[in-house]
């Protein structure tokens, strides 16, 4: 599926002449600030144009792996002063980090309410859940879906909040392929258009359950017949009844109890609820409450565990390269777990 992090809005992308010009703008101010406030200007101003340099190239660099484009000068200044509080922010971060790491990545140039507004958008249910309790059975140490073809590849919702429909479409395809019926993506742009009168928000948030009750009554055609956009556009019927796919019911695991969701993803993948709020930089490792609340604003799908190293196995919806090409590892914990992860589990039944 095609980049949608890479298609900011269309606009001519800056020449490195251009870009020198912006920066050197940039210079010129921080320059005469060190002159005026340090007592040895020259040592001091000689530093900084030093730290600015480094940091274009970092900048450079940034834009050309990621393919950002900015319409202007007064734009290109904004995003690089916005690089250079992001990219400040993760050296400290890492300092402090014990068990996983933080990196530059497709999210750099935003602030954070700009990464929240765009890519969080899960709206928890507030519907009573009626939950399954699994019996105390003996499950294997590690699961991993992914190692015997139950789960496609990992997909990029762009900016628009529809992670409710990129986990609950996972899920899906997981489900159907564990039953035999072939492995397949599902377009979560029909999710996005069309499910809005079972409480889902298209590119303003979800829930995957509401999801899931539209897929029981309405099903859910190929991805390749109803591609995504990454906005919200009329419900087109015709694709919509394109050969759907449908599922019987859905399970609702017991909340808080690691112990239950680890029995259900034996079974099949399960789609979560999670804080990601500090998720925007991850890059490698296992995530814990530590560092993560449980105030669920974005839907992921578990595909794994190990028990060993206690971690949950999760694909998000941010594309490949964000994290461990496109997973994070979530610690398993007691309780709500990491991030809110054991909150408000849930699977498909094909």
């Amino acid at each position: 599926m095609e980049d949608f992090l890479s298609q900011t809005p269309k606009i001519n992308k800056y020449s490195n002449k251009k870009r020198l010009a912006a920066v050197a703008a940039i210079v010129v101010v921080v320059g005469a600030l060190a002159v005026f406030y340090s007592w040895d200007s020259s040592i001091r101003n000689e530093q900084v144009l030093i730290d600015i340099e480094l940091e274009k190239a970092e900048f450079d660099e940034f834009l050309d792996r990621f393919g950002k484009n900015y319409k202007d000068e007064e734009e290109y200044i904004k995003r690089f002063n916005i690089f250079r509080t992001n990219s400040a922010y993760i050296r400290v971060q890492n300092t402090m980090l014990t068990t996983w790491t933080m990196a530059i990545n497709m999210f750099a140039d935003m602030t954070h309410d700009e990464f929240a507004s765009s890519y969080l958008g899960t709206k928890v249910n507030f519907k009573p859940r009626i939950e399954t309790e699994f019996p105390k059975i003996k499950i294997p140490s590690s699961v991993d879906w992914r190692t015997s073809s139950k789960v496609t590849p990992v997909k990029n919702q762009g900016q628009c909040g529809s992670c409710w429909a990129f986990s609950a479409a996972a899920a899906i395809e997981s489900a159907v392929a564990i039953k035999g019926k072939g492995l397949y993506s599902l377009s979560q742009q029909q999710l996005v258009d069309c499910s809005s009168s079972y409480g889902n928000g298209g590119c303003d948030g979800g829930w995957m359950n509401y999801a899931f009750d539209y897929v029981i009554n309405k099903g859910l055609t190929k991805e390749s017949n109803y591609p995504y956009t990454g906005v919200v556009g009329l419900c087109n019927t015709a694709n919509e009844s394109n050969s759907p796919t449908k599922i019987s019911t859905y399970v609702n695991v017991k909340a808080s109890d690691s112990t239950q969701l680890l029995n259900a993803i034996a079974i099949t993948p399960v789609v979560v609820g999670v804080d990601a709020t500090n998720w925007g930089y991850y890059s490698t490792g296992i995530i814990s409450s530590s560092t993560c609340g449980t105030s669920v604003n974005h839907g992921v799908v578990v595909v794994g565990y190990n028990q060993s190293s206690k971690y949950y196995i999760v694909k998000n919806s941010w594309g490949t390269l964000w994290g461990e090409s496109g997973y994070i590892k979530v610690k398993i914990e007691s309780g709500a777990g990491a991030c809110g992860i054991q909150l408000y589990p849930s699977y498909p039944v094909a």
